[in-house]
């Protein structure tokens, strides 16, 4: 069974210009990531080692949940 976590890449906010391109490297291939933009909203996946970007697969986030912001003091 595949584990699924959660990344949030901080200095990125969601914008269809700009593919934020996280490193697949870290991951196993049986685990499944879904990567979020600073504002907590799903910006893609990454499965099998492979980066599934919403707006090139554009089913990816349609499951997905999105987070809480990053609240700054």
């Amino acid at each position: 069974m595949p584990t699924t976590r959660k990344l949030r890449i901080t200095n990125y906010f969601d914008s269809s210009k700009r593919n934020p391109r996280p490193d697949t490297t870290l991951y196993q291939d049986d685990e499944i990531v879904d990567v979020f933009d600073a504002s907590g909203r799903c910006i893609g996946r990454i499965e099998e080692g492979t980066w599934k970007w919403k707006h090139k697969a554009k089913e990816v986030c349609k499951s997905v949940q999105n987070i809480k912001p990053v609240r700054r003091k």
